[in-house]
């Protein structure tokens, strides 16, 4: 139960981690339309790809408001605060990972 047990005082790790997809997040966007840029139709391209993002990111948000919260009920707040931890881990791994492929632009 939430209530029986003491909450687990943040770690540098996790601070770290919170500011990391603080600072992703307003740049997805932008370098998600990058990828898409050399495309023959890029109007229905980018319309495309506007509707999956913020439809991933709705059905992210009930996920996360569901999922995450049965399992912090059910297996405690440490699973539940690692299991996204590990995701994010990985995340940024195949970012890592998948770099040499994104196409780059210059900043003027």
């Amino acid at each position: 139960m939430l209530l029986e047990e003491e909450a687990p005082s943040p770690t540098p790790l996790s601070l770290l981690i919170s500011i990391g997809a603080g600072c992703i997040r307003p740049c997805a966007v932008a370098f998600g339309v990058y990828q898409l840029v050399k495309t023959d139709n890029p109007e229905r391209v980018l319309q495309k790809y506007f509707n999956w993002y913020y439809a991933s990111i709705g059905l992210s948000s009930i996920i996360r408001l569901t999922l995450v919260v049965y399992i912090q009920d059910h297996f405690g707040l440490k699973v539940g605060f690692g299991i996204p931890v590990e995701l994010l881990l990985s995340y940024a791994f195949f970012f890592f990972v998948g770099c040499p492929l994104y196409v780059k632009v210059n900043s003027h």
